[in-house]
């Protein structure tokens, strides 16, 4: 089942990374999520095989990486979205 997975056409074509963690992160977007799991996944399950000979091992890791990325995610589109307000600020007040 995850190796069809990983071979569906884009869901959502032409949104970068950031946009669909962030659209996961506000809105628990489940698309968005599919969608990095479809973009990144072959990469995380090929890594996770070389390191690990135990094929139920591996996919259990594989599993893991995106378990983790939920709240590592939001927290990673939390501080950029603060950086991005932080340079807006000092750009305005450098124009001011």
């Amino acid at each position: 089942m995850r190796a069809g997975l990983l071979r569906l056409p884009p869901l959502i074509p032409a949104v970068p990374d950031r946009d669909l963690l962030r659209r996961f992160a506000d809105a628990r977007d489940e698309g968005a999520f599919a969608e990095l799991v479809r973009r990144h996944g072959p990469m995380v399950l090929a890594v996770c095989r070389r390191v690990v000979s135990d094929s139920h091992l591996a996919d259990d890791a594989f599993q893991a990486t995106f378990v983790v990325l939920e709240p590592v995610g939001v927290a990673l589109v939390e501080r950029a979205t603060r950086r991005e307000l932080e340079a807006g600020e000092v750009a305005r007040n450098r124009h001011q």
